[in-house]
């Protein structure tokens, strides 16, 4: 008999978070603006919790698609296209649904990539980068929230810098992936990206990535969340 993949992960959250009650289980989001460096003070800083910790922490990045497509049974650029916040009209989502016996809705979509990520969190000892983490998580005990910031000029070249494009070919994207990932606050955690309330905010453009990853970890040290 087929399940309903929305419900069941619920309830595996539901069985989780009962197990793990009383129980330390920590987690850390970092949330950016484009152009900053996440991914590199993200590796770094595993690296240096991994030296230290017992139990090995992993991080979580674009992994989160290639597990989200698992679970749904669905192709990658289905998630993607969520993840891009991308909207279609109410036309469309009806021929796509006539399209496929296996359609599945933005919604239920978005629903079942929430869950998942919170179990990822509750399961612990993780370092979520961007997908909302922040939103999605911001009631769960035992997290770290992390915001990394720079100025706009700074972000567009480090981008171009990255993508070997021009400066008004990053600005473009800067901008526009700034606006998507504003938009992911609200798709799925209905907030705006103001309304989090980040544990510390870092400026890029006047710290390196080490000085970053290095000060976060002491935190971990000194909070014993690892």
């Amino acid at each position: 008999m087929a399940i309903n993949l929305s419900e069941y992960l619920d309830e595996r959250f539901q069985e989780k978070m009962l197990l793990n009650k009383g129980k330390k289980h920590p987690f850390i989001t970092i949330s950016r603006q484009t152009g900053c460096d996440s991914y590199e003070i993200s590796k770094e800083l595993v690296n240096l919790i991994n030296q230290q910790s017992k139990i090995k922490w992993k991080l979580i990045n674009k992994e989160i698609i290639e597990l989200s497509a698992k679970e749904l049974h669905i192709d990658q650029h289905k998630i993607k296209t969520v993840f891009n916040a991308e909207k279609h009209s109410h036309l469309e989502e009806i021929i796509r649904a006539f399209g496929s016996k296996y359609y599945k809705s933005d919604s239920s979509i978005r629903k079942s990539i929430k869950t998942l990520i919170r179990n990822i969190a509750i399961d612990g000892n993780v370092v979520l980068v961007g997908r909302a983490g922040a939103a999605v998580t911001s009631d769960l005990s035992d997290g770290l929230h992390i915001r990394l910031e720079a100025p706009f000029d700074w972000r567009v070249k480090n981008m171009a810098r990255k993508r070997n494009i021009s400066l008004n070919e990053s600005a473009t994207l800067v901008t526009e992936t700034d606006k998507n990932r504003e938009q992911l606050f609200i798709d799925f955690g209905k907030k705006n990206i103001n309304e989090i309330n980040f544990d510390i905010h870092f400026n890029n453009s006047t710290l390196t990535d080490s000085e970053i990853a290095q000060i976060i970890f002491e935190l971990l040290l000194k909070r014993q969340m690892i």
